[in-house]
């Protein structure tokens, strides 16, 4: 029978513990019972909330071969993949590192079409997480590139298991045309 449910302090993330209390004879005997998630971290990127697993990210990209644009190996995705160190701002790359993702590997990329001279190109990283609030999405790292944390329900599957909880941080940038293989 469950009598109470408390959230215990000092935890970065709140913790909720349920406690169960079994009567035996005469005498109650209490069993405690604690259902703890301390391996979530959460931040707020815009007015986008998330909680994610760094360690659990970790381990599913250890197991991933490569990303996509190596995967598909058409002369879009090679562009990508040849551009692909400086595709990323700094801050982008940083958040990536926090939620435990390779950026070597991501899940997808995809070109959009041109922006003269450049062409445009999108793609995700999937990691392990929960949209806490979905807010409105979009958020500019710097001119041309911006990414937002979406539900990777809508997603093709990962090639590896991330678990049940599987969100993904999208982006958009644009890139030159730099190897010489044209599409």
């Amino acid at each position: 029978m469950i009598v109470g449910v408390r959230t215990l302090a000092p935890f970065r993330v709140p913790v909720t513990a349920i406690l169960i209390f079994k009567a035996k004879s005469a005498c109650a005997k209490s069993v405690f019972q604690g259902i703890i998630d301390r391996k979530m971290d959460q931040i707020q990127l815009g007015d986008q909330i998330i909680r994610y697993d760094r360690e659990q990210t970790r381990k599913a990209y250890s197991a991933m071969v490569g990303g996509d644009a190596e995967r598909c190996g058409c002369s879009y995705c090679l562009n990508f993949a040849a551009q692909r160190t400086t595709a990323y701002p700094e801050n982008f790359r940083l958040l990536l590192d926090q939620l435990g993702i390779d950026p070597e590997k991501e899940g997808e990329v995809y070109e959009c079409g041109p922006d003269d001279p450049l062409g445009v190109y999108g793609g995700w990283f999937y990691f392990v997480g929960e949209l806490i609030e979905a807010g409105e999405r979009i958020t500019d790292a710097t001119s041309g590139f911006q990414y937002f944390f979406t539900d990777a329900k809508r997603l093709p599957s990962p090639k590896v298991d991330f678990g049940k909880n599987v969100l993904a941080i999208e982006f958009f940038t644009k890139l030159p045309w730099v190897i010489s293989e044209q599409p």
